[in-house]
């Protein structure tokens, strides 16, 4: 805060912290050990690359998103 209170309002609303900005300012090792290991287990829950066709099946020639009920359904009239 003490950094964007001297920075124009336009620098300030284009900043941004990521995550090797954030650690660099932990003030302890076991903070940034703590930090590192919540990374490390929410990369671990991010989609792998090979889990996105199972989220669309082909009927025809075109994909269509799967249902898989209760979350992603197709709407019937």
């Amino acid at each position: 805060m003490n950094d964007y209170s001297t920075m124009p309002a336009l620098d300030v609303w284009y900043d941004r912290i990521d995550a090797e900005r954030l650690q660099a300012a932990m003030p302890s090792d076991e903070d940034r050990e703590r930090l590192e290991g919540r990374l490390g287990k929410e990369h671990a829950k991010s989609a792998p690359e090979h889990l996105f066709p199972k989220l669309a099946e082909h009927r025809g020639t075109l994909p269509r998103i799967k249902d898989d009920p209760p979350l992603i359904f197709h709407p019937t009239a």
